[in-house]
């Protein structure tokens, strides 16, 4: 995301707001819309299918998904690469204030130091705490206080944990309409294997 403001940067996997999904697209979608209630000039830059409160720059024709076989990874992280570059040379024309990035990529091309970058990944092992290190020029916002014991040679500006809408997710007395799903895990000769008893409500 933007803003003249404010830009915020999410991930190109699914639209903004994501439909039957909640992850990093549903926490940009949050941000987009009350930085503009408050009066914002945001710009939201996201995948093609998305919707913005404010200005939408579309970096795909359509949400990427993820890779349906092993032989198309490579073109796949090709596209986002480039959607990468695409909302760097954005940032880059418009000069918003402040820039909210979601996206570890956007690092290798942002020419700005007003930025602040959620870390939306596990950082207790290597692979994305690799990553992150590789790019320690940038200033953090981790999602929780592991994040920040796990990875404590980065720059944390603070720790904001994901939020949801609560005004979408009305207080039910009943717990009727609310299920879950109750297991049993047993180990078998070096393997676990789960067993579904049945779907109960998950108050009682």
């Amino acid at each position: 995301m933007a803003h003249r403001g404010r830009g915020t940067r999410a991930a190109s996997e699914e639209a903004v707001p994501p439909v039957g999904y909640g992850g990093i697209e549903q926490t940009v979608h949050l941000v987009d819309q009350d930085l503009t209630a408050r009066g914002h000039d945001v710009t939201l830059m996201a995948s093609g299918g998305s919707s913005a409160a404010g200005r939408l720059v579309p970096l795909t024709s359509e949400p990427l998904g993820t890779p349906g076989t092993k032989r198309d990874v490579e073109g796949f992280r090709a596209i986002k690469d480039h959607a990468a570059r695409r909302a760097a040379e954005v940032i880059h024309e418009e000069r918003p204030d402040i820039v909210l990035n979601h996206s570890w990529r956007v690092l290798d091309y942002l020419r700005t130091s007003a930025s602040l970058t959620t870390v939306h990944y596990p950082l207790d092992t290597g692979g994305y705490r690799q990553v992150f290190h590789a790019r320690g020029h940038a200033t953090y916002v981790s999602i929780s206080r592991a994040q920040q014991r796990d990875a404590p040679g980065l720059t944390f500006a603070g720790n904001v944990y994901n939020g949801i809408d609560v005004a979408a997710l009305p207080y039910a007395a009943r717990g009727a309409a609310i299920s879950r799903s109750s297991g049993v895990y047993r180990r078998t000769r070096g393997s676990t294997s789960r067993s579904v008893r049945r779907r109960q409500p998950a108050c009682r």
